[in-house]
């Protein structure tokens, strides 16, 4: 009797384990790339604020050290530049460099572009904190002068009214700001030849400033200076060389008043001197005077320029003495 075959061996049952396993594995892998991908573009834009931050922070720091250097033509670039990679989102960052950049443009004489910088700012602070905050006033005040520094007198007028009607209602708190601007409005007006208007003014800028006891010099010399300079106008010539001798002595017993600051009143004086008749006082005046602005200003700026010309002038008259 024939032996049946062997049984053939019962196959093993196939598992869909592995397959299950791989598939897991390939939708972790997308999930995990995809959450990879939308976490770089979301880290992206941070990042790249942050690289511009680290770029404008170096900006602003050879900036100032520009500024130092008196190069103040490099310092407006490097200022621009970082304002470039300023977000207007930043907006405190912003200012303070746009601070930078309008003083920089104001020893330029580049006030064209000052305004435009000084509008923008008097726009964010007005938004921020309100039209009568002290930081929008003390940004219009900037305004009003780089606008009558670039003989757009009608509109600095305005502004510097405006300016003058907030410190007239809280000049009890500051008498000294009060008496600034004040001289400011006089000052306009003696360049819009309108002298009598803007004496009323600047006496009573010298009458606020001169009874605060511990009053600042640089005050009380723009106050007599401006006096001196509507008085000359007006042709009280006698008494406005009182006032600019008077602002003389206040800035030269003060040390902490600026070599500047001092040469423009000698500058000043010593011009009305020479028209007085009293040359050598003048020809004094002009020497000490000079050397000072063309040092600070370079001696490429129309002040210092003007000032060197009037001393030339000045010394061709004296030289055959």
């Amino acid at each position: 009797m024939s032996q049946k075959p062997p049984p053939l061996p019962t196959a093993a049952p196939r598992s869909n384990a592995p397959l299950i396993i791989s598939i897991v594995v390939v939708a972790v892998m997308l999930i995990v790339g995809a959450i990879c991908m939308k976490l770089g573009m979301a880290l992206r834009e941070p990042a790249a604020r942050l690289f511009n931050f680290g770029q404008s922070a170096t900006l602003i720091a050879e900036g100032d050290r520009l500024t130092d250097a008196r190069d103040f033509a490099g310092a407006a670039e490097k200022y621009r530049a970082a304002l470039r990679k300023i977000p207007k989102r930043s907006a405190n960052l912003r200012l303070n460099v746009q601070w930078k950049l309008m003083e920089s443009l104001r020893s330029l004489e580049e006030y064209a572009e000052q305004i435009v910088v000084l509008r923008e700012m008097h726009v964010t602070y007005a938004k921020r904190f309100g039209k009568e905050h002290e930081d929008s006033v003390s940004c219009a005040r900037w305004l009003g002068d780089a606008l009558m520094h670039n003989e757009e007198f009608d509109e600095a007028e305005t502004i510097l009214r405006q300016v003058l009607a907030w410190s007239e209602r809280s000049g009890d708190e500051d008498p000294d700001q009060l008496a600034h601007d004040l001289s400011s409005l006089a000052d306009l007006l003696q360049k819009m030849d309108r002298p009598d208007e803007g004496l009323s003014l600047a006496r009573r800028s010298l009458e606020i400033v001169e009874k605060i006891p511990d009053r600042d010099a640089e005050t009380y010399a723009t106050a007599l200076n401006t006096l001196g300079c509507l008085l000359r106008d007006a042709g009280q010539r006698e008494e406005a060389e009182t006032m600019f001798r008077l602002a003389l002595a206040v800035q030269e017993a003060n040390p902490e008043v600026s070599p500047l600051d001092l040469a423009y009143t000698r500058w000043t004086l010593g011009m009305l001197c020479e028209d007085l008749g009293k040359r050598e006082d003048g020809l004094k005046l002009l020497q000490e005077a000079v050397p000072v602005m063309e040092k600070e200003l370079g001696a490429k700026h129309s002040d210092a320029t003007q000032a060197r010309s009037n001393l030339e002038a000045l010394t061709d008259v004296e030289a055959p003495r």
